[in-house]
C-alpha cells in the first residue's frame, strides 16, 4: 500500500540523510572554532554525538540527532544564569594548560546557546526535503 510502501522508503533516507547531517554536526559545530562551537577539549561531545535509526509505524516515521551526555543540552540551549565553582580536593583552582590560579571559588558567568545540534538540522534541512519528496514520488509512480 502506498502509505506502508512510503513509510518505509522515508525511514531508509532519514537514517541517510541523518548520517550527512550528523557528520555536519560533528565536523562543522562540535569543534573548537565558531560561533556554534562548543569550544572542545576533551572530545566527548563530539564522540557522544549519535542519531538513532528511523523506525516506521503506520504512517509515521521518527528519529532522533543528539547526545547522551548530561551536559549536552546547556551547550546547545545556553545557561543564563551564573553559578559558583569552588575548590574541592586541591588548594586552588588553576587551568594547568594555560598556567592561569583562580583562587579557593570562582564565579561561572553562564553558557551561551550555541545551538549546534539545531544549527546541523537546519543546515540540512533542504537536502532531507529533497530527498523525501524524491521518496514520496518514487513510490507514488510505481503505483500508476
Amino acid at each position: 500500500s502506498f502509505p506502508k510502501d512510503c513509510a518505509s522508503a522515508i525511514r531508509l533516507t532519514m537514517d541517510i540523510q541523518n548520517s550527512y547531517t550528523l557528520g555536519v554536526i560533528q565536523k562543522g559545530h562540535l569543534t573548537t572554532r565558531g560561533d556554534t562551537s562548543t569550544q572542545l577539549q576533551t572530545g566527548k561531545l563530539r564522540s557522544s554525538a549519535y542519531a538513532t535509526k528511523a523506525t516506521a509505524s503506520g504512517t509515521n516515521v521518527e528519529s532522533s540527532i543528539g547526545s547522551n551526555l548530561f551536559y549536552a543540552i546547556y551547550h546547545e540551549e545556553g545557561i543564563d544564569k551564573t553559578w559558583t565553582i569552588k575548590v574541592k580536593n586541591k588548594k586552588v583552582l588553576a587551568n594547568k594548560k594555560e598556567g592561569k590560579f583562580f583562587g579557593k571559588q570562582v564565579t561561572h558567568p553562564g553558557l551561551k546557546a550555541r545551538h549546534m545540534f539545531r544549527t546541523g538540522l537546519e543546515e540540512r534541512a533542504d537536502a532531507y526535503q529533497a530527498a523525501l519528496i524524491k521518496d514520496i514520488e518514487t513510490v507514488f509512480d510505481r503505483m500508476i
